[in-house]
């Protein structure tokens, strides 16, 4: 994808905004490729004003309740990923389809995973057990399973704290219903007793 400089955004925004020619027109105009691009930079404009135009130099880094927050948003709702993106402040809404389709496929473990070398699997630290003789829980040993037991800790209150917002959510979706139903039914009852 080819990189835009932030006087183009600005002027393509501006012309649309003008109200003198439309997204598509735009696009053919500037030669824009994808011709959404026109549309993605002006909702970054209207939501974040000229920051959402800007290349980010640096690599945000976003924590895994951050994470989870954007995807229960996206799944509770009828938002679109970009309703939620605005609505967090986020200039890329493929980050949380990113990160849904993660959790949807590891877990927790989607989410809360580093970038970078992937540790070893499971064959791999098997046949490395195989291989080393066994020896005397080292010092390090005993720091690496002091800092696993950290990790699954962490793991189990973030499921927990999960578990605890789709709770909360259900019950107030059910108390909406429920309150929903009794107005509906005092106002049948209200419509019978009149003449």
């Amino acid at each position: 994808m080819a990189k835009y400089s932030l006087e183009l955004k600005m002027k393509v925004v501006g012309e649309y905004l003008s109200g003198t020619i439309g997204m598509n027109s735009l696009a053919k105009k500037y030669h824009i490729k994808p011709p959404k691009q026109v549309r993605i930079w002006i909702n970054a404009y209207q939501t974040l004003g000229i920051e959402g135009l800007k290349r980010s130099r640096k690599k945000n880094s976003y924590s895994v309740e951050f994470k989870l927050k954007a995807i229960t948003m996206y799944e509770s709702s009828e938002k679109s990923y970009q309703e939620v993106a605005n609505e967090l402040g986020l200039n890329n809404p493929s980050l949380i389809a990113r990160w849904r389709k993660e959790y949807q496929e590891q877990d927790i473990k989607g989410l809360s995973r580093k970038q970078g070398r992937p540790t070893l699997s499971k064959k791999d630290k098997g046949k490395k057990e195989q291989q080393a003789p066994s020896k005397p829980l080292k010092i390090n040993d005993l720091e690496l399973a002091n800092q696993r037991i950290e990790e699954l800790e962490y793991e189990l209150k973030m499921q927990t704290i999960k578990n605890e917002y789709l709770e909360m959510s259900r019950n107030l979706r059910q108390q909406k219903a429920m309150k929903t139903k009794q107005e509906s039914s005092t106002s049948s009852d209200n419509k019978k007793n009149t003449p």
